[in-house]
């Protein structure tokens, strides 16, 4: 439409040659109709023929398995019905409007252009201008939102962080294990945990303490702790210590995050018992601040950590920054030796947890081709 409407002058001049020789108004129409129509078709055929160039690389990009067939009925009904209503719509007004002028109006020179002209052609550049700053800013807001993931103080540290599961000799060998790896060089700290730290595992709503509404079902995320487990994770103490040999044993004690304290409603918190499950009673020894352990998608929940070696099921450890690959060797070799019939399977934390957020990153990759410049 913008362009017919654009190109007024000569088509309507072109109009004007054909009716004073006798052409009527319909056939006018109907030329201006199988115009659009073709060149419709021809835009169809132009995007099939794209489509199929480009539909291996969108399907490795977007992580599917989507197929053009041709030859599917109902794809080429809707095909055949979406080009026909195209056509018809774009060529509809500019040969309403210039089979409509006047022949001998068009010769000498006297038409102008109309308000309604002036108006249907503003309209149309400014719906396509919207439609282009829409997919702008859509752009540049899931480009912030990616750089958000990307950046994040998760409150812990998820780099040169490796995990995996705790099986066969090394579940009741927990603590041999972790002593030799310790003293391996390359190996900042090694501990084991009772959570993944991307989602949650276990959870629970079984605590009681003073001032609680018995109404509340407050569910707290519970994590299996062992010792340097919070040193090796890199969270930060909000107030109080972390699990520590120094003080004996520390199996009936408690620590929470900063998010289980303020929906627990406690003032000054160190010191204070909780009944857990109605049989244990800990003492709260530390407040570690809040770091995300689930989906940036989702809050920070309470969460609470219990010294429980027997209830944790990964091991965490710590490499030394720019030493990994040799660090990886080692323990590879000494878990073979220590538990026969294993394969060592790790995992990078920060790897794991950039999969949360597989479907953004591939949605970032597509929108970023809609821009013409860096960002």
């Amino acid at each position: 439409m913008n362009l017919s409407t654009a190109a007024r002058f000569a088509q309507s001049k072109r109009s004007g040659h054909k009716k004073s020789v006798g052409a009527q108004r319909s056939s006018l129409i109907a030329q201006y109709i199988s115009e659009s129509l073709v060149m419709t078709i021809l835009s169809v055929v132009l995007s099939l023929i794209i489509v199929w160039m480009l539909l291996p690389q969108f399907n490795i990009i977007t992580d599917k398995k989507i197929t053009l067939h041709l030859n599917d009925p109902q794809l080429l009904m809707w095909l055949g019905g979406i080009t026909l209503f195209t056509g018809i719509v774009a060529g509809s007004y500019p040969a309403l409007y210039l089979s409509g002028f006047r022949p001998a109006a068009v010769l000498k020179g006297e038409v102008r252009g109309s308000w309604g002209e002036l108006w249907a052609r503003k309209g149309l550049v400014g719906f396509q201008f919207l439609l282009s700053v829409i997919l702008i800013v859509s752009v540049l807001v899931i480009y912030r939102q990616i750089d958000y993931v990307q950046t994040q103080n998760l409150g812990y540290t998820k780099e040169h962080l490796i995990q995996f599961p705790i099986e066969g000799k090394v579940e009741s060998g927990r603590e041999t294990f972790l002593k030799e790896v310790r003293r391996m060089p390359g190996v900042v700290s090694a501990s084991s945990i009772g959570s993944s730290l991307l989602g949650r595992n276990s959870n629970t709503s079984g605590l009681e303490w003073d001032g609680k509404n018995p109404e509340d079902n407050i569910l707290f995320e519970n994590v299996g702790a062992n010792y340097e487990l919070l040193e090796t994770l890199g969270v930060k103490m909000a107030e109080g210590r972390m699990y520590s040999e120094e003080y004996g044993s520390d199996t009936t004690k408690i620590i929470f995050n900063e998010a289980a304290i303020r929906v627990m409603n406690l003032e000054n918190p160190i010191g204070k018992t909780i009944k857990l499950w109605g049989e244990y009673d800990l003492q709260i020894i530390g407040v570690v601040k809040d770091f995300h352990f689930q989906s940036l998608h989702d809050a920070v929940n309470p969460l609470f950590f219990r010294l429980y070696p027997n209830d944790t099921w990964n091991i965490m450890i710590r490499l030394e920054a720019g030493k990994e690959k040799e660090t990886l060797a080692a323990l590879d070799k000494f878990y073979r030796d220590f538990n026969p019939g294993f394969t060592f399977e790790y995992q990078f934390q920060d790897q794991e947890y950039a999969k949360q957020y597989a479907a953004e990153q591939r949605v970032a990759s597509l929108s970023f081709t809609l821009l013409p410049w860096p960002f």
